[in-house]
């Protein structure tokens, strides 16, 4: 430790870089260090790459690539931004008092936006995902889009909607307690698919709930559904009618209004403008709709639904080819359905064009194949089982998309 604190700012990037840093000088206070630095010098977007690539090569050059943890190296640089948001500064002196409550206890401090379980998951450490519990609020200074972006190599675009759990403090302010739990989450799906990276499958899932506003949702408020129970654009109820928000503080229009803008809008139009990258790029797409939902939900179908709950709009929504592959489709162990309770959403609906050869499906996931009965933990044994289902299930897909 002595030989880092004799390093000047520029000599410690300059070791960094070089991979000649000693790695017992690269401690927690040397790491916080490395994100101010950078933020200073590049910015925020130019400096978090930085970061992120200089981390994993130095990692690898003191032969521990598997110390690498993508998520944990995004979350210290934006809880260190955070700090340093509306103070300035010339180099690490500045601000190292700053920032001590950081160098003394990072992992509380990323632990107010991770869960543990979320930090834990092979997913968090292969690639960068998005916070569980609360969202950075320097988001919007810089231009970030409420939800996670995963660029693909192959013509499938996985959308979860409702993988989101983040709720905005001002919205928070107005819910029950009980309903700030998002109980309705289409829990851990990032993680369950977290297979598709590998397969090169593009990814889109959402940073805020599905509490704040339904991404699956005509803004028009039409219902997919006539006659049956349904929820609305922005929800005021959970799934057990319960309310989600205090006497009172229901969204009203404008509040709707802001609320697609902020959030509905900056989806649907990554939606929109991949679906037509990955047409031009390929000649073909296929929109996958990942979701999940607990067996028995009262409010929205009688009885226990099947495990695996495929929706095409009763083959509207894709080919021939694509619905023979979903009718033969061995699910294993588990049992399915197409086009029942659930026969797509509006957005399987939406963006299904089979003369242009884009193609959707939904899949309603039974939570009980990879959740734990009593929580909605994420159940690692059950998950073994039916993630290569899934796996199988997607690259027979493209195979005849």
């Amino acid at each position: 430790m002595e030989y880092y604190q004799s390093l000047s700012d520029n000599q410690f990037i300059s070791e960094f870089e070089q991979c000649t840093l000693p790695g017992e000088a690269f401690s927690h206070e040397a790491h916080t260090r490395l994100a101010v630095l950078y933020f200073k010098l590049y910015g925020f977007s130019e400096g978090l790459q930085k970061v992120t690539w200089g981390i994993k090569k130095y990692a690898e050059s003191l032969g521990a690539p598997d110390k690498y943890h993508a998520t944990m190296t995004y979350a210290a640089y934006r809880v260190v931004v955070e700090a340093l948001r509306g103070h300035s500064f010339n180099c690490w002196d500045d601000v190292k008092s700053l920032l001590s409550a950081f160098i003394e206890n990072g992992q509380a401090c990323i632990r107010i936006y991770y869960s543990d379980q979320l930090l834990s998951s092979a997913a968090a450490k292969r690639s960068r995902v998005l916070p569980d519990l609360r969202a950075f609020q320097s988001d919007s200074i810089f231009g970030l889009k409420p939800f996670e972006w995963v660029e693909g190599n192959q013509p499938v675009l996985i959308s979860m909607p409702h993988n989101g759990t983040c709720i905005p403090e001002d919205i928070a302010d107005s819910m029950n307690p009980v309903a700030l739990k998002v109980a309705d989450t289409d829990w851990h799906l990032r993680q369950l698919y977290d297979f598709a990276v590998d397969a090169g499958y593009y990814i889109i899932s959402p940073l805020y709930s599905r509490y704040v506003i339904d991404l699956n949702r005509d803004t028009s408020g039409k219902s997919l559904y006539p006659g049956s129970n349904t929820t609305e654009l922005c929800p005021t109820t959970q799934f057990d009618l319960s309310p989600i928000y205090k006497s009172g503080r229901e969204p009203n229009e404008d509040e709707i209004n802001k609320r697609v803008e902020r959030y509905w809008q900056p989806y649907h139009q990554q939606l929109t403008a991949a679906l037509a990258n990955i047409k031009d790029r390929f000649g073909k797409a296929l929109l996958f709709e990942a979701h999940s939902i607990a067996q028995v939900v009262p409010r929205f179908f009688e009885g226990q639904l099947p495990d695996f709950n495929f929706g095409t709009n009763n083959g509207v929504t894709c080919s021939n080819n694509l619905l023979k592959v979903l009718q033969a489709f061995d699910t294993k162990c588990f049992s399915k359905v197409i086009d029942g309770r659930f026969k797509g959403g509006y957005i399987t609906r939406h963006y299904a064009d089979q003369m242009s050869n884009i193609h959707t499906i939904q899949l309603e996931l039974s939570q009980s194949t990879y959740l734990n009965k009593s929580d909605f933990d994420y159940n690692l044994e059950k998950a073994n089982l039916v993630q290569p289902v899934l796996k199988s299930l997607l690259e027979q897909l493209k195979q005849v998309l």
